[in-house]
């Protein structure tokens, strides 16, 4: 079925059924506050962002965390994400106007170094 993810104050993450609000699992992501979560189109791999300018890439299926990384321009945090259409890459936006570039290497989900990209410049 389908599902959401919720981040919220706390640290924690709730995931829940669509329809039902059945709560799947609920769990402490970060030590603080959860910027953001995305999750992939086929809901294995969620990718959630703590306020620390943590990121940590998590396996739904096993329930369990499979890479993190700190965003590579501290201080920072996580704001938005999204995974490509082959799940195959991520892209973080940060509240410094960067976008980093992962990539979800090998069955267990490790994320490679980043590519920040400049800061994008307002219109």
């Amino acid at each position: 079925g389908t599902i959401v993810a919720l981040g919220a104050f706390g640290g924690f993450v709730h995931v829940l059924r669509v329809g039902t609000g059945e709560r799947i699992w609920t769990f402490e992501a970060h030590r603080t506050v959860v910027t953001m979560v995305i999750l992939d189109r086929s809901n294995r791999w969620m990718l959630t962002g703590g306020n620390e300018g943590d990121l940590r890439l998590w396996d739904l299926e096993r329930r369990q965390l499979m890479a993190e990384t700190t965003l590579p321009d501290q201080p920072d945090k996580p704001l938005s994400a999204a995974f490509s259409p082959t799940g195959r890459k991520l892209y973080v936006g940060t509240s410094r106007g960067l976008v980093a570039e992962y990539q979800v290497v090998g069955p267990g989900g490790a994320m490679e170094s980043p590519r920040p990209s400049p800061p994008a410049r307002p219109r």
